[in-house]
């Protein structure tokens, strides 16, 4: 068995940090309530975290121990909709899609707009939509 994963790199491809367990199971426990799943019942997203903790470990990151940010939320997408989980990976799925829209919209408020009072109210709008389901 190839040792655990231990490192992320970040989306900006230079900046790592320690693989932190329990990032994936709020992750799942997220995408659980967003599902209508119970929000007391954290087992089942433990366990769901550490299958899609082992799935990194053996086919993404055998040799080296990290995995990109991206490859993590796959393992996670991929170990909810294997193990029976289509909603809760739906949910998943929609969060990813929403904070995808969110980064591209602050990069381009960056390098785009001078006013950082409409940049400000831009990402409010997004975020509220995002918490409201509506986006």
């Amino acid at each position: 068995m190839p040792p655990e994963i231990t490192r992320i790199v970040k989306r900006d491809g230079v900046s790592v940090e320690d693989f932190k367990f329990d990032k994936f199971v709020n992750a799942i426990m997220k995408a659980v309530i967003d599902a209508g799943g119970d929000p007391d019942d954290e087992s089942q997203a433990e366990y769901l975290a550490a299958e899609a903790r082992s799935y990194l470990t053996e086919f993404i990151a055998p040799v080296g121990g990290s995995a990109t940010v991206e490859e993590c939320q796959w393992a996670i997408f991929k170990t909810l909709v294997e193990e029976g989980h289509a909603k809760v990976a739906q949910a998943f799925q929609t969060w990813r899609t929403g904070h995808s829209v969110i980064r591209i919209v602050q990069d381009l408020i960056q390098n785009n707009l001078s006013n950082p009072y409409h940049a400000n109210l831009i990402i409010k709008a997004i975020e509220t939509a995002l918490e409201n389901h509506t986006l």
